[in-house]
C-alpha cells in the first residue's frame, strides 16, 4: 500500500498548513458552475479535477478514477494506490513534471468556493 511520507510538501499554495495537506487527499464529487459533475481531490483550499487530468493525459490511461462511493470498500485496491501515488507525484514540491505539465496542472486547480463546499468528500486517498 502506497503511503505519502509525513515529510512530503506540496507546491499548492497553503496546502501544507491546511486541513487537507498532501498526506490527506480527500476524494469525492462536486459540481462546477455549469452543473457538470467532477471527480475531485481536495488539497488545501483547492480541488483538482481528476477527469480533466485524464483528458489532458496527466494521469496515465490505465489509472481509473473510481466512483467515490466505492472508495470506502476499496481502500486496499491496487488501482486506488496507483491513483494516490500519481496524484502525490504531481502535487509534491519536488515533482518531475515538465514546465508545460506543471502549468496545465496549476490551471486544473479550482479554488474552493461556497458552492463547491457542498461537495461530497467521500474518502481519503
Amino acid at each position: 500500500m502506497f503511503e505519502v511520507p509525513i515529510s512530503a510538501r506540496s507546491w499548492v499554495p497553503g496546502a501544507d498548513q491546511s486541513g487537507f495537506p498532501i498526506q490527506s487527499l480527500a476524494y469525492g464529487k462536486a459540481f462546477d458552475d455549469d452543473g457538470y459533475e467532477l471527480s475531485i481531490v481536495r488539497i488545501g483550499d483547492y480541488v483538482l479535477d481528476l477527469d480533466l487530468l485524464v483528458q489532458l493525459e496527466l494521469l496515465p490511461p490505465e489509472i481509473s478514477v473510481p466512483d467515490p462511493f466505492v472508495i470506502g470498500i476499496a481502500q486496499g485496491r491496487a488501482e486506488l494506490d496507483s491513483l494516490r501515488e500519481h496524484i502525490f507525484q504531481a502535487l509534491r514540491t519536488d515533482n518531475k513534471l515538465s514546465v508545460d505539465d506543471r502549468e496545465t496542472l496549476e490551471r486544473s486547480l479550482i479554488r474552493v468556493r461556497p458552492a463547491l463546499r457542498r461537495q461530497c468528500l467521500c474518502g481519503f486517498l
